[in-house]
């Protein structure tokens, strides 16, 4: 998929619907969405990184690809298209991500 892939609305899209993430529309504005991360997957997700430190982000760039994909597998697989037509439609084009069960910096630590 590239910038000029056509991405169609899915009225019944699975990823709406999904157990490791809700996704509704933002109260500030209708092209702002929220995607917040159930506790359990924020959880998994902080186990399965948990050996590596925030700084490696920045100097094994790639590493980037690698946490994403452990995100998209802990989500079934459903996180990678649903940003993609996010980002890619003009309707909307923009997240609020939250995970539920980190409300402090110091918890990364």
């Amino acid at each position: 998929m590239n910038a000029l892939t056509a991405v169609k609305p899915n009225a019944d899209d699975p990823a709406q619907h999904n157990i490791c993430f809700t996704l509704i529309p933002s109260a500030q504005s209708p092209r702002l969405l929220e995607l917040t991360f159930s506790a359990e997957t924020t959880e998994q997700f902080l186990k399965a990184v948990a050996q590596w430190p925030v700084q490696a982000l920045e100097y094994k760039s790639f590493l980037r690809f690698k946490v994403g994909k452990i995100l998209d597998d802990l989500c079934g697989n459903q996180l990678q298209p649903l940003l993609l037509k996010t980002l890619l439609d003009r309707a909307e084009g923009a997240l609020l991500i939250n995970a539920v069960g980190v409300d402090d910096v110091a918890q990364a630590e």
